[in-house]
This record gives C-alpha cells, structure tokens and sequence, in this order.
C-alpha cells in the first residue's frame, strides 16, 4: 500500500507516519520523473502527471514536519509545475474513510482533542 494519505491532513498522523510519507512522496516524484522506474513502483502510476499536487502535498507534510520540530532537508524544487495545479486527490469520501480505517487500525494516528479536516 502507498504510503500517501491524499485526503487525511498529516496534522493527523504520528511522527512515523508522517516519516513514511515524506519518504513515499520523494520515492513517486522521483519515480515519475525517471519513467524508466515506473515498473518499480506500480502504485505511482496513479499520479502519473500530477507533480504539482505531490509537490503541494510534500509541502504540508514538511510544514507539519517543522511544527513538530522534525529536522527537513529535502525540499522539493520543480522547476517547472505541470498544468495540474488545480488537481486535487480523487480518491472520494469513501476511500478517505478506507485510509482513516486502516490508519486507526495501524494506530497511526495522533490522539488529538479536536477534530481536523483537510
């Protein structure tokens, strides 16, 4: 499973869940730039094209990543954002209900007294 939680805000997500992102959204910007790679990583293929959206969703998990005071060091810089930037994940409700039910099951998710959306 892809390690991408388009539709859950990382606000949400304990240190290591939002660790195993970070690394899964420079894994599938790196894998789509070299589509050479592409059979390496079959789940990327569902963001074929969407760089601007990767990039936008890199960048809340860095943001969240320096609130917490977790070190970032690898920002990602396009020199170019593709024209899907008004792309957002189409994964629908009940697919964000699916990832909730397995983050919970996987307790990944911080125990937060209020309620957080995307």
């Amino acid at each position: 499973m892809l390690n991408i939680w388009d539709g859950i805000n990382p606000a949400r997500l304990k240190d290591d869940w939002l660790l195993k992102e970070h690394g899964e959204l420079h894994e599938v910007i790196r894998v789509l730039n070299d589509e050479e790679n592409i059979n390496l990583f079959p789940e990327a293929i569902k963001f074929f094209g969407k760089l601007g959206y990767l990039k936008r969703r890199h960048d809340l998990v860095a943001k969240e990543m320096t609130r917490r005071e977790i070190g970032h060091h690898t920002p990602i810089t396009l020199s170019e954002i593709p024209d899907d930037d008004e792309w957002t994940s189409e994964t629908g409700q009940k697919s964000v209900e699916k990832m909730v039910q397995h983050l919970n099951k996987e307790k990944a998710f911080n125990n937060l007294e209020f309620p957080l959306t995307f």
